[in-house]
């Protein structure tokens, strides 16, 4: 439910967004040319950010989502993060080292980093998701110039009711969400 609730948040904030002047953009050397104007939808943009960004996880357990506009890059499970451990694991790193570049490049993109997190310990919590979140957007920060005024991070508990306290379930329990937000609307 909350992260129902922080999607539709999100969607306002980005209905909400003043359209400025774009600037353009370039790929890399050897992609084709893609610039960010006028007659640049919020859709194409995002669905450019989203096939690059799907190229660099395929083939690892990064799971890739679009809700509309909204894309949400899943890091969930013991490939990411054991049940205590605050930083991704060094494969994970290196992609996400990749994703950060592309990040780079869509600037006109808002990054909402939320850790999730349900343990044994209740006290842990709180303070697991968040530091999750915080080493997500430290790595991002450390690989390219993303403006800090675009990143976001926020801890919360996760909702696992529903589910028993098994260790499969702790896992399943405990991820983050990388959620990409349009910053202009056409």
């Amino acid at each position: 439910m909350k992260r129902f609730a922080l999607l539709i948040a999100l969607m306002i904030l980005a209905a909400c967004a003043v359209p400025k002047q774009e600037e353009p953009f370039f790929l890399s050397s050897g992609e084709k040319q893609l610039v960010a104007t006028d007659q640049t939808t919020t859709d194409s943009y995002m669905t450019n950010q989203e096939e690059e960004i799907k190229r660099i996880a395929l083939g690892t357990p990064f799971q890739i989502t679009r809700e509309n506009n909204i894309l949400i890059i899943t890091l969930s499970g013991a490939d990411f993060f054991s049940e205590s451990d605050y930083s991704p694991s060094p494969a994970v790193l290196e992609t996400l080292k990749k994703i950060a570049a592309v990040l780079e490049r869509y600037d006109k993109t808002h990054i909402s980093i939320v850790g999730y997190a349900k343990s044994n310990k209740p006290a842990k919590d709180q303070r697991i998701p968040e530091k999750r979140a915080e080493a997500v957007a430290a790595c991002l920060k450390q690989s390219a110039k993303i403006a800090p005024v675009r990143l976001w991070t926020e801890g919360h508990n996760s909702d696992a009711a529903n589910n028993p306290q098994t260790d499969k379930n702790l896992l399943k329990n405990n991820y983050v969400d990388i959620i990409l937000t349009p910053t202009f609307i056409r």
